[in-house]
């Protein structure tokens, strides 16, 4: 049986594209990870792709500032590698439409605690963690969620 083809989009460190692509290695993994994007040049997480072969690229407003072109670029690299699953794992940025359409409804994100409690903006990266031992929640966990047009 053939493995999904997934997409990851990173901003920063990508932990969590780290971790996916770990667990793709494995024997019994279904999937692989045949691309991934990043709307900063600089991303430790675009890096990891790289130094691991995986095909790459930053498309960002430097990149096409033009959002319509933007978001039709990360579309056409999408479609290129024939992703079939879009993860966002810290992807800073809103999909653009085309891109959401093209996708819907096989993009997901992966927020690092339990939502609605600990979303929204700067929630990201270690915000979110510090939001949850503030908040001196009993119970904490990730979320994983489709993204659409809401």
């Amino acid at each position: 049986m053939p493995k999904l083809r997934v997409g990851v989009l990173v901003s920063h460190n990508g932990s969590n594209l780290r971790a996916l692509h770990q667990a793709s290695l494995g024997p019994d993994a279904q999937y692989e990870i045949v691309a991934v994007i990043s709307n900063n040049s600089g991303s430790p997480g675009l890096a990891y792709a790289r130094e691991n072969r995986i095909p790459s690229a930053h498309l960002s407003g430097r990149t096409h500032p033009d959002p319509d072109r933007l978001d039709d670029a990360i579309r056409a690299l999408l479609i290129e590698h024939s992703v079939e699953l879009v993860v966002t794992a810290g992807y800073m940025k809103k999909l653009g439409r085309r891109t959401r359409r093209e996708y819907a409804p096989r993009i997901i994100n992966v927020h690092p605690a339990l939502l609605p409690l600990f979303g929204g903006p700067g929630m990201f990266g270690t915000h979110v963690h510090q939001a949850v031992l503030d908040a001196e929640a009993a119970v904490s966990g990730a979320s994983v969620h489709l993204v659409d047009d809401e």
